[in-house]
């Protein structure tokens, strides 16, 4: 166990407990969680026949008492959402209220929304788990690459950087009436684990519950889903980047956070181009198996130049850590041999692409748009909305 203050502490909630906002939820069901908070299903108001249902994402306290001291800025992004009138809005997950709950772990701030379904990464894998071979279509994939960017435009235009635009935090809102999410609790009922018993943290059985994410309610055609890009706890003010030296998940990170570049905007560009490209080849973009002697950033910059080509000198000349990793002539330090029985060769982003199943179908204008969005100098990367004028998106629209 971690010791407090160290320790995450999530809030304990059982099926039936109730919060209490501005209305009184009864929570009837776990949807999921994370590094920082757990999302729960609560019941209010409405009638018998036509029940009200709200996610409640309850943050963990030491997140709730990281955004108290300032430290953590989802609460500041959160009331910019909440009063903006900007067209992407509708493509962001925006909230209904802030309240404060208590636990015996201590105070967490609950952020109310409109339930959504699965993430986009639940919903292919549960599609590559019933057929194997599983890709989604191009159209598919510019649909989901537009929601995003238009979602960013918002987020920007409030001087917010995400710094976690990943499948995993895109929410299908393909989502039933209070009533059909109530006749399918009631088909499939909420679940918990077998009870445990832990006497150093509580006398009474320890009673956790199942996450249960919520279905799409009706068929879902990936052209036409709506994604809202989760907005994330980590999202951070444009003039509190240099507080924050390395953010972003390792696989998504920016080659500017690597090498201590300030970094901005653009750093979300970059982790949309390598979501683009890991939809269009379904795997992963970069393979960051760590080699002998060899650290997990070495990797990731040989795997970026394997991909993109070298860095600019220019641009090298301005990163702090620069002289970590390259020699005087913009080499690696450290010789990476993809070429070893313990890693395989990703290949070219051109090489790369044409490996996907697109019989008869030119993917050169895509190409093109994951080169704008991998851009290794991010002062020469388009924002989200110059890249929603890029000719394979406007050209994928129905």
């Amino acid at each position: 166990m971690i010791p407090m203050p160290h320790a995450a502490g999530y809030i304990p909630l059982k099926l039936n407990d109730r919060l209490k906002g501005k209305v009184e939820y009864e929570i009837v069901r776990k949807l999921g969680w994370g590094a920082r908070s757990s999302v729960w299903l609560g019941r209010h108001d409405g009638s018998p026949n036509d029940p009200s249902f709200s996610a409640i994402k309850v943050l963990t306290c030491a997140d709730s008492i990281a955004i108290h001291d300032g430290k953590l800025y989802e609460l500041d992004a959160l009331r910019a959402l909440k009063n903006s009138d900007h067209p992407g809005l509708v493509y962001c997950i925006t909230p209904i209220e802030l309240f404060a709950a208590s636990s015996m772990h201590g105070a967490h701030l609950c952020i109310t929304f409109q339930p959504h379904s699965l993430s986009l990464q639940d919903l292919l894998m549960q599609a590559s788990n019933a057929d194997p071979g599983f890709r989604l279509s191009i159209p598919a994939v510019q649909n989901i690459i537009r929601q995003t960017l238009r979602a960013l435009t918002c987020l920007h235009s409030l001087q917010f950087v995400h710094t976690d635009v990943k499948a995993s935090n895109i929410f299908i809102a393909n989502i039933g009436e209070g009533r059909m999410i109530d006749e399918f609790i009631k088909a499939f009922p909420s679940q918990t684990y077998t009870p445990r018993y832990a006497a150093e943290l509580s006398p009474d059985p320890i009673i956790t519950v199942v996450s249960q994410p919520l279905p799409p309610f009706e068929r879902l055609k990936l052209i036409e889903l709506q994604a809202l890009p989760n907005k994330s706890p980590i999202a951070i003010q444009t003039d509190k980047t240099s507080e924050r030296p390395l953010v972003m998940p390792v696989m998504l990170r920016a080659p500017e956070i690597i090498l201590g570049h300030p970094w901005g905007y653009a750093a979300d560009i970059w982790a949309v181009g390598c979501m683009a490209m890991e939809l269009l080849v379904a795997g992963d973009i970069f393979q960051l198996d760590t080699l002998p002697n060899i650290g997990l950033n070495e990797v990731h910059l040989a795997r970026i130049m394997e991909l993109l080509g070298t860095f600019d000198p220019t641009f090298l000349d301005k990163c702090s850590k620069r002289d970590a990793y390259f020699d005087e002539t913009g080499q690696l330090l450290k010789t990476v041999n993809f070429e070893d029985e313990s890693i395989s060769a990703s290949g070219s982003l051109t090489h790369r692409l044409s490996t996907a199943s697109f019989e008869g179908q030119d993917l050169g204008s895509a190409n093109d748009f994951l080169k704008c969005c991998l851009t290794l100098d991010p002062s020469l990367r388009p924002s989200a909305e110059d890249l929603l004028k890029d000719p394979w998106l406007v050209s994928g629209q129905v």
